[in-house]
């Protein structure tokens, strides 16, 4: 693995996580190297930039916005530990939320070259329970059909 400056590593990821949390999927793909690497433990790996957009716009709900809750830069890695939470406002004693890990591999020149998401699918899987048991399903139903439109549409 090559080494780069640690300040371009962080900068790059400070970058992704504002586009994250501004949900802003056009910057994020633009932060991808053309032969990047992308995926996720449930769906398996995407070879190359156009792969892996294809698979985020066919995977909507996989792209909610996230929040960090810390990371680590080693080297040219990025070791993020974050949470999601479904839309809607939990009943009493309900929860939305749940966390994943990600690693991303930077690649020079401003690029990511390898992305990689491990989300807690039984955080998940409760999450989504309790989220349908409370009448979200119906409500927000656009965001699991495939090819959705984006917020900014």
């Amino acid at each position: 693995m090559a080494e780069f400056d640690r300040n371009e590593v962080s900068e790059l990821f400070i970058r992704w996580r504002a586009a994250t949390d501004r949900r802003d999927l056009d910057e994020m793909y633009e932060m991808l190297a053309e032969d990047a690497i992308g995926g996720n433990c449930k769906s398996g790996t995407f070879k190359g930039r156009d792969a892996i957009i294809q698979w985020s716009q066919e995977n909507w709900p996989e792209f909610l916005p996230n929040r960090s809750i810390w990371h680590v830069i080693d080297d040219s890695r990025v070791v993020n530990k974050w949470y999601e939470t479904l839309p809607g406002e939990p009943s009493a004693g309900h929860d939305y939320s749940y966390e994943g890990i990600s690693e991303f591999i930077y690649g020079g020149s401003g690029k990511w070259n390898f992305m990689y998401g491990i989300p807690d699918f039984w955080g998940l899987e409760r999450a989504l329970k309790e989220w349908e048991k409370d009448g979200n399903m119906e409500k927000y139903s656009h965001l699991f059909n495939k090819g959705a439109p984006s917020p900014k549409e």
